[in-house]
């Protein structure tokens, strides 16, 4: 789209430079030989020199803003490249005179500050008319525009300046535009392994903080002329007109990465994550948020623009970068350690997890509020039991207790008949509940195909203190057990307990059948879960009823 549709045409050797600076920030390939930055951006056009006043200017941004654009690329200016004053002038001058940002433009419409016949600002040899109205309603216009969008504008291509030029500094005059706003400067890279930076337009100077810098030397873009391919013409051109839209194209590449992002965060994570190791003494720092901070050289602002770096997560050392948010709705309330959030599931949970995750997406929030998917379904596994080798009683056997010592078995397995079975009453110290062990070694321990599977939910409980009840009922044999963590020997520091009663009976020699049925207090687990953190489940209590049946 444009702003005025009549004043775009096709292409010819008149208007190489906005063909090229397009290119640049949006060249889709297509059946050409060059890509911009964002190649499937859409462009809105507008000529700042078919209406070349503030009143213009207005006119396009208006229209800009109205159409949705998420970044202005400016590759002009509206002061004098070569021979105005620097933005440090513009400003000593409104100060020392007590004027408006306004007001002191329009006194340079009529100042030659290099005596060279043309006005700063006009770019004519004869003073403009524009009024503090025209400025104040440019002005306006950007400061709309910044409410959806970034401005980025190109600074002066002269290198013999000592400080950014106005038309790129019009937040120095105008403190309402600093919101969203990015200078470019023109650093040329040389080199492959070992690269050299040099300053190729003017500094980022007094704008240095919200200024960074692209390579815009020899920029091969269509347009231009030197090379002919396909039918297309195609050239090589250096100034910060090509720099600018490189940083355009950023900017929408961020806005699609990152939707929640106002303008200002869009270029404040741009600004964050340039490159600023390139040579240039760095003079001051910006303070982004969450304790991330960048520092800038009058040089090149920020460094040297890398959309790789501002498209990863951007973290900081302060004490928000590793939280975790959960459990309340008001986030000053329900901060968690990132590194100590985790949650270890036993195999009471199976796949459910996995399988209840797949194609479900969280997203993890870096320092600079930046959104990153991640894939749930990648941060669960499920435990795959294999059929063990050993015997159930040696598997039993080898689980660890709380006190960390191995459980103590009786030799409770069934005699030729079961009518020989004594009853019995007995204290247990650090053992498995003997009504837990009758139901699994009823009837041998090739009975139980996979131990895995077994209870979990007892891990953390067998190996306590208590007391168990055997006598025969029936034609049976029955098993009561009570069983308590140990808290002197328990790591968690915390009381577990089961009470289980098993039921065995013989119907043949090669038939028999057992039950089983108790409850669990599992205290800060969940299913022999265990948490940290957002997950952490102290203070919980969990209770558990078990049943089982085999034959």
């Amino acid at each position: 789209t444009s702003e005025n549709a009549a004043n775009f045409y096709a292409y010819t050797s008149s208007n190489v430079h906005g063909t090229a600076v397009a290119g640049v920030a949006a060249g889709n390939f297509g059946q050409g030989y060059t890509m911009g930055v964002a190649p499937e951006a859409s462009l809105h056009l507008h000529d700042y020199a078919y209406n070349f006043s503030p009143t213009g200017w207005a006119l396009g941004t208006t229209s800009a803003e109205t159409a949705g654009a998420v970044v202005q690329n400016n590759s002009w200016g509206f002061d004098q490249q070569y021979g105005a004053a620097g933005a440090n002038v513009f400003v000593n001058y409104m100060n020392n005179n007590g004027l408006s940002g306004s007001e002191t433009l329009v006194a340079f419409q009529s100042i030659d500050t290099n005596s060279d016949g043309y006005y700063d600002i006009g770019v004519s040899n004869i003073p403009k008319t524009w009024t503090t109205n025209d400025w104040d309603g440019y002005i306006s216009s950007l400061d709309s525009f910044q409410d959806t969008g970034v401005v980025v504008f190109a600074l002066s291509n002269d290198d013999t300046k000592t400080d950014a030029d106005i038309s790129a500094a019009l937040p120095e005059l105008f403190s309402s535009l600093q919101e969203a706003w990015i200078n470019v400067a023109n650093v040329n890279i040389s080199g492959t392994t070992s690269q050299t930076h040099s300053l190729e337009s003017a500094p980022c100077g007094s704008t240095a903080e919200y200024c960074l810098a692209a390579d815009g030397t020899n920029v091969f873009m269509p347009g231009y002329t030197g090379y002919t391919l396909s039918g297309s013409t195609y050239g090589t051109a250096t100034g910060t007109s090509f720099a600018a839209p490189q940083v355009s194209g950023s900017i929408a590449l961020l806005a699609s990465h990152f939707p929640n992002h106002s303008p200002e965060a869009l270029a404040d994570r741009l600004l964050a994550s340039a490159n600023n190791v390139i040579g240039f003494t760095q003079t001051g720092t910006v303070t982004f948020g969450n304790g991330v901070e960048h520092g800038y050289s009058n040089e090149a602002g920020h460094g040297i623009l890398d959309i790789y770096a501002a498209l990863q997560p951007i973290t900081s050392d302060s004490y928000a970068r590793n939280q975790i948010y959960a459990g309340s709705s008001s986030i000053g309330q329900s901060a968690f350690s990132l590194d100590s959030t985790r949650a270890n599931l036993s195999r009471s949970f199976g796949d459910a997890l996995e399988i209840g995750l797949a194609n479900t997406n969280t997203y993890f929030y870096d320092a600079l509020d930046g959104g990153f998917a991640v894939g749930m379904n990648d941060l669960a596994f499920s435990l795959n039991p294999v059929k063990p080798s050993l015997s159930v009683k040696s598997e039993l056997s080898n689980m660890t207790s709380v006190s960390n010592e191995l459980l103590h078995f009786e030799n409770t397995g069934w005699s030729e008949t079961s009518d020989d079975r004594k009853g019995f009453f007995n204290a247990s110290v650090s053992s498995s509940p003997s009504a837990l062990n009758n139901f699994y070694l009823n009837a041998g321990a090739a009975d139980l195909g996979f131990a895995a599977y077994s209870m979990p939910t007892l891990s953390g409980i067998q190996g306590g203190d208590g007391f168990n009840l055997g006598l025969n009922m029936g034609e049976g044999f029955l098993t009561t057990s009570f069983t308590q963590t140990n808290l002197s020997n328990n790591l968690e520091n915390e009381t577990q307990s089961s009470f289980i009663t098993s039921y065995q009976r013989e119907i043949s020699k090669d038939l028999s059948y057992s039950l089983m049925f108790g409850l669990a207090d599992e205290g800060s687990k969940f299913l022999g879960m265990t948490g940290g953190g957002a997950f952490d489940l102290e203070g919980s209590k969990s209770n558990t009823s078990l049943a089982g049946a085999k034959v």
